[in-house]
């Protein structure tokens, strides 16, 4: 796994309303160890399986050490600012959290790339923990981390692919095909059934016999959604062996009626229940990513994107400094070999 992160240069003149500029540091590359463990199998050819990760810096690989610095935006700050306002945070809370930000935390942070992913203590959630204790249980952030302990317990279950169905065919296409995700057929987090549709494989396999017309169907656990990718041309990898390129469509986070069902924004109180869409290229993960160590259940206000913005809107890409998009580079990908998947 590559790292890269963005690095604010004037935070200074930023706070004062001046565009973001921005400078990229990486890569700091981990090698990411996935394992799946308690295996079950089951009478209608599915099995399930968990899959805790393992992540080891590698210093080689790596453009300097993980201990470099860097300063970006506080999002304990930003979390606990939209927690106060929300409608079910008591007043007591929204009191003293509204004080300690005024005389504790910062919009901005800098830390070094370990922390951020890895975790530190938070000056605030440290105070909260002694002030709150029924609120704040925990004053450690770790931003990666945390997602990655709580995904450690999530539970595939997937089509094993023998045999055939009840219609005499054969079940190899449906390899992998993820049937449930922690025991349910969908998701419940979004605004629509099409949104919540789990689709697809976990990424890691895919049938033989590979088309160049079919989509590359994959539920990433990690942003909460399914996605798919389509054959893009072939290609010769690195040990010589030909593969079918698939790559990630342009239009998957725009800005459309496909897509509407990813506009909910449940930070805040929305009385009027209408779709708060962000400019095509953006999509919050504010539902699929919380606060761990808060009582309660607190969502982080993360909005994610390609990289450098890359099939953004060009308002969104014009408000920072920085972000250099290319499809080459930036744009995500899965390379085939066709007749074994």
């Amino acid at each position: 796994m590559s790292v890269y992160v963005f690095d604010l240069q004037n935070p200074v003149e930023f706070l004062n309303g001046a565009k973001p500029i921005l400078i990229e540091r990486g890569p700091f590359v981990y090698k990411e160890v996935r394992t799946k463990i308690n295996l079950r199998t089951y009478e209608n050819e599915t099995i399930s399986y968990q899959e805790p990760r393992e992540y080891i810096f590698d210093r080689t690989q790596s453009v300097d050490d993980d201990t470099f610095t860097f300063t970006t935006i506080n999002v304990v700050y930003m979390t606990l600012i939209n927690l106060i306002q929300m409608e079910k945070t008591l007043s007591i809370y929204q009191h003293i959290i509204g004080e300690l930000l005024a005389m504790i935390e910062q919009p901005l942070m800098t830390h070094s790339v370990r922390e951020y992913l890895w975790g530190y203590k938070d000056p605030l959630l440290h105070e909260l923990k002694i002030l709150l204790p029924e609120l704040a249980m925990d004053d450690q952030v770790a931003l990666f981390g945390m997602a990655v302990d709580f995904m450690a317990y999530d539970t595939f279950l997937i089509n094993n692919g023998v045999g055939t169905d009840a219609n005499g065919v054969d079940r190899i296409n449906e390899v992998g095909r993820i049937t449930r995700f922690n025991h349910s057929t969908s998701l419940s987090i979004w605004f629509d059934s099409y949104a919540n549709m789990i689709n697809g494989t976990d990424s890691t396999l895919w049938h033989p016999n590979a088309r160049k017309d079919e989509r590359i169907y994959a539920f990433i656990r990690d942003i909460c959604r399914s996605v798919y990718l389509e054959f893009n041309e072939t290609r010769r990898n690195f040990v010589g062996v030909d593969v079918y390129h698939y790559t990630l469509p342009s239009t998957m986070f725009s800005n459309s009626t496909e897509n509407r069902g990813f506009c909910m924004n449940s930070t805040t109180a929305n009385k009027s229940h209408e779709y708060n869409c962000l400019p095509s290229g953006l999509f919050t993960q504010t539902p699929c990513q919380h606060l761990v160590g808060l009582a309660a259940d607190v969502p982080l206000p993360f909005i994610a994107s390609n990289p450098h913005f890359l099939d953004a809107d060009s308002a969104v890409s014009n408000s920072v400094e920085g972000m250099h998009p290319d499809d080459e580079n930036h744009r995500s990908f899965g390379d085939i070999e066709p007749l074994t998947g």
